[in-house]
């Protein structure tokens, strides 16, 4: 059997799941009697196979009620020998599943993930459905996972623990802040096993085990990293999830003191919102189609038809000044840097018409955001903004003054000082361990390791707003590039977090901090 990406199924590895059941058994001994087992989504039953084996090691009276909306994976569960357990396999979606008065001591599984975009009208409406009736916004229903998660918590006994393969975004996107506080609402214990490695094979997706104890002696919240060879007792480490840093749980990676100290630091500190306005750069909906390339805009045979735009942060290294010589020089080695946006609209001259009927051919205008303008190739809020910040972050943070007056795509946010504030003094300012620390702790991560900070992720981060003049900027300019990342923090450090009373023992402790954090998040950790 093989993974199916549209239908969410990616199904578990037998050594994974042999994990998680056996540190389910190591902590059952609360239940007495016959266990009821939920398994939500059962795939090709990895998960019964390793409850058969455990419960066949503890002597445990086991039953299994395992629920999937593909009669292949059910037929092939039916087929299979489970001796020392008692099943019921049924070929029901678990959107469809009634709750009654049964109720699991364990819930255990990998619920699928499917975005909400990709799922049929009816099933996504019962699933919002299911979250309203459940006390929960519709809004936030984004991902089939979440859906299963919440109903599987609905299912579980006062005394149940839950125990899923979900993905590693549950513990820093906004989207899931909701179910975050819900599980520590809901559960007395709850251990976090995070991987050093992807679980999946020819995937890149991230993903934690979550286990989860209604009822627990052992309160709070536990996290066992860098799991590697998934034997053993798991190390697991008690945590504090500190409110006042970030309600994500990607904070969990830095100590208990650490973040208190953090809090303490940034308590009296502005946030970049109180400094600058972010917004969205321009959605073309067709990149390929209106950004072209010099040679591409000049074949047109007109004048004054397109502007120049950045769509990538790569087009951008070792500065934080876009100017015009720089701009030349991307244009020069061929990029794509021009938005075609200036010509007569009503009336495109003839070059150009004939592009734009290429475009039709191509079904452009059968795209959802095309539908929207009339007509359908007219880009709206086209507009450069003083400075820029790309969105996606691999090792460096790129908040860049805009002295070329380029526009750039939704890559990056438009960024605007707010009245009386300097923009180059917040690009300075911006520059120290203390602020990337929050980058890392506000942001989310992705699949090699890419960061990405939110619109309100952005401006929610901390920043030492010191006013400099140009004669300060021109030197720090100079320093970002011709010093390495670290010595020009070690430089910023000096000069701006001294001024808000650190030692020195404290600013190397905040850059401990940011470059673990880095490496973990490069890591995949």
């Amino acid at each position: 059997m093989v993974n199916n990406k549209k239908k969410g199924s990616f199904f578990t590895p037998e050594k994974l799941s042999r994990y998680i059941c056996g540190n389910l058994l190591a902590n059952i001994g609360r239940h007495h009697g016959k266990l009821n087992v939920l398994e939500p989504s059962v795939g090709h039953g990895s998960f019964v196979k390793a409850l058969n084996g455990i419960s066949e090691e503890g002597n445990l009276d086991i039953h299994v009620d395992a629920y999937d909306n593909d009669i292949e994976f059910i037929d092939h569960c039916q087929a299979s020998l489970f001796s020392n357990i008692s099943t019921s396999f049924l070929c029901t979606d678990f959107i469809d599943v009634e709750e009654s008065s049964k109720k699991y001591d364990i819930v255990v599984g990998n619920p699928p993930y499917v975005s909400y975009k990709i799922l049929d009208h009816d099933c996504s409406s019962r699933c919002r459905d299911y979250f309203e009736k459940k006390g929960v916004e519709s809004k936030n229903f984004r991902n089939l996972w979440t859906f299963f998660v919440l109903k599987s918590i609905n299912c579980l006994s006062d005394e149940g623990s839950l125990h899923l393969i979900v993905p590693k975004e549950l513990l820093y996107v906004n989207h899931a802040g909701w179910l975050r506080s819900l599980l520590i609402k809901t559960f007395q214990q709850i251990n976090l096993h995070i991987f050093d490695h992807f679980q999946f094979d020819g995937i890149e997706q991230d993903v934690v085990v979550i286990e989860c104890y209604k009822s627990s002696s052992n309160k709070g919240f536990f996290v066992c990293e860098n799991e590697t060879n998934l034997t053993g007792k798991p190390r697991l480490q008690q945590k504090i999830i500190d409110q006042g840093i970030s309600n994500k749980w990607s904070q969990i990676s830095v100590s208990e003191d650490d973040l208190a100290f953090l809090h303490k630091t940034i308590d009296m500190l502005p946030l970049i919102s109180d400094c600058c306005v972010a917004v969205a750069g321009i959605v073309t909906a067709a990149n390929k189609f209106f950004i072209l390339d010099k040679e591409k805009i000049n074949s047109f045979g007109e004048n004054n038809i397109s502007r120049p735009i950045i769509q990538k942060s790569s087009c951008i290294q070792g500065d934080v000044v876009l100017d015009k010589t720089a701009f030349q020089k991307i244009e020069g080695n061929g990029v794509s840097c021009h938005l075609l946006c200036d010509f007569n609209m009503p009336d495109p001259p003839p070059l150009i018409a004939k592009h734009l009927k290429e475009g039709e051919l191509m079904g452009l205008t059968n795209r959802y955001k095309m539908k929207k303008r009339t007509p359908w190739y007219k880009i709206p809020v086209i507009w450069e903004s003083p400075a820029f910040f790309f969105k996606r972050i691999h090792e460096i943070p790129k908040l860049i003054l805009n002295e070329a007056n380029v526009l750039v795509t939704d890559t990056a946010y438009r960024v605007t000082p707010l009245e009386g504030v300097d923009m180059q003094s917040v690009i300075y300012s911006f520059y120290n361990s203390l602020t990337l620390v929050f980058c890392e702790l506000r942001g989310r991560s992705y699949g090699g390791g890419v960061l990405e900070l939110t619109p309100n992720e952005f401006k929610g981060i901390p920043i030492p707003y010191q006013r400099i003049d140009n004669e300060a900027f021109a030197r720090f300019r100079k320093k970002f590039t011709t010093m390495s990342f670290d010595e020009l923090l070690a430089h910023q450090d000096k000069e701006i977090l001294t001024k808000l009373g650190l030692l020195q023992p404290e600013i190397e402790n905040i850059q401990g901090i940011r470059k673990s954090l880095i490496t973990k998040r490069l890591k995949g950790n």
